[in-house]
C-alpha cells in the first residue's frame, strides 16, 4: 500500500479545517461586534471623504491590474502568445472569484481553463500557469514576511513561542528561500525531477520579474487596507507585521477567502493601537471595496461571456433558430 493520505481525504480534511476556523472566527467576530459602540462606527464612516475613497478605489484598480500581469508573465514563461485584452479578462474573472471563495488553484484555475482552453491552452498549461502565479505571489509574500521579522515589531503575545533573538533568523529563512529560488533558476539546466515528475524552471530574468511583481502586488494589497484605516492610527511597519501574520493564519486555516480568520487575527494583533469599532469598520469597508465589488464585476463579466460564447452555437444563431421556429 502506498503511504500518505489519498487526495480526496486530504481535501475533506482541509475543508473541515477551513469550516472549523470559519465558525470559530465568526463566533469571535460576532462577540466583538455585539460590544461595538455603534455611534463610534457611524462617526468613522461619516469621516471618510469622497477623495479618500476615490484614492482607495484607484489603488484597488491598480492591484487588480497587477494581477493581470501575473498571467502575462506566466504566458511568457509558457511561451504562449495571447492578446492582453483576453488575458486581462481571464485573470480578472479568475482572481475576483478565487479571492472570495478561496482554494485558488481550483476556483481560479477552473475559471482560467474556461477562457484559455478556447485560446489554445491545454489543461496542463493552465495548471502550470496557476502554479507559476502561486510562486510569483510567494516571492512577494516571503520578501515582505522576511522584512517584517527583520524590521517590524510583532506583538509579544502572538510570537510568545518564538524567542526575540530567533525572529531575525525567521527573516533569514524566508529571504534565504528566495535566494535559493533565484540560484536554482540561474542554472543552465532548467529541468529537474521531483516526486516522479519533470519540472521546468524559469530563467533568472523571469524569476526576478516574479519577485518584483509579487512584491508590488503584496504591498499594494496591504497598502489599500492601510489607507482605509484612520491616518496615523498605526505605523506602516507595525501594520505590515500584523498583516503578514494575519495572512499566514488565514492561508493555513483554508477559510474561504480568509474571511473571519483574517479579521480576527488583525483584531488581536492591533488590539490597543486603535478602537475595535474603527478597525472592524475599516475591515468591513476593505471587504466591500477589495473583494465584494470585484466579485460582482467578475460574475457580471462571466455572465456576459457566457451569453456571447456558447460552444458550437452563437447567440445570433440561437435567436435565428427561435425566429425560424416561430
Amino acid at each position: 500500500m502506498g503511504g500518505g493520505l489519498k487526495p480526496a481525504i486530504r481535501n475533506w480534511i482541509n475543508t473541515l479545517i477551513g469550516l472549523a476556523a470559519l465558525i470559530a472566527a465568526g463566533f469571535f467576530l460576532f462577540k466583538r461586534v455585539q460590544a461595538l459602540n455603534r455611534a463610534e462606527v457611524a462617526d468613522y464612516l461619516r469621516s471618510l471623504e469622497g477623495m479618500r475613497l476615490a484614492i482607495i478605489v484607484l489603488w484597488t484598480m491598480i492591484s487588480y491590474l497587477i494581477l493581470t500581469v501575473y498571467d502575462l508573465l506566466s504566458l511568457r514563461f509558457l511561451k504562449k502568445r495571447i492578446p492582453y485584452r483576453q488575458v486581462a479578462l481571464a485573470a480578472f474573472v479568475g482572481y475576483s472569484i478565487s479571492k472570495n471563495l478561496g482554494i485558488s488553484w481550483l476556483t481560479g484555475g477552473s475559471m482560467r481553463y474556461r477562457f484559455y482552453s478556447r485560446w489554445g491552452l491545454a489543461l496542463k498549461d493552465v495548471s502550470k500557469l496557476v502554479l507559476f502565479n502561486t510562486t510569483t505571489f510567494l516571492c512577494g509574500f516571503f520578501f515582505w514576511g522576511g522584512f517584517s521579522f527583520f524590521f517590524s515589531p510583532f506583538k509579544e503575545e502572538l510570537t510568545a513561542g518564538v524567542p526575540s533573538e530567533m525572529r531575525p533568523w525567521i527573516g533569514v529563512l524566508l529571504w534565504g528561500m528566495l535566494l535559493l529560488y533565484f540560484g536554482v533558476c540561474s542554472r543552465s539546466r532548467k529541468t529537474f525531477t521531483f516526486w516522479g515528475r519533470t519540472w521546468h524552471l524559469p530563467s533568472l530574468s523571469i524569476a526576478l520579474s516574479q519577485w518584483l511583481l509579487g512584491t508590488a502586488d503584496v504591498f499594494v494589497t496591504l497598502w489599500i487596507l492601510f489607507l482605509i484605516l484612520p491616518p496615523a492610527a498605526v505605523s506602516l511597519g507595525a501594520f505590515l507585521a500584523a498583516y503578514f501574520m494575519a495572512e499566514v493564519v488565514a492561508i493555513l486555516t483554508h477559510a474561504p477567502g480568509g474571511i473571519g480568520v483574517f479579521e480576527s487575527t488583525l483584531l488581536m494583533l492591533l488590539d490597543g493601537r486603535l478602537s475595535e469599532a474603527v478597525l472592524l469598520s475599516s475591515l468591513l469597508l476593505y471587504r466591500v471595496i477589495y473583494f465584494l465589488i470585484p466579485l460582482v464585476l467578475g460574475i457580471a463579466l462571466l455572465a456576459v461571456d457566457e451569453v456571447r460564447y456558447r460552444p458550437g452555437k452563437s447567440l445570433e444563431a440561437m435567436l435565428h433558430q427561435k425566429t425560424g421556429n416561430g
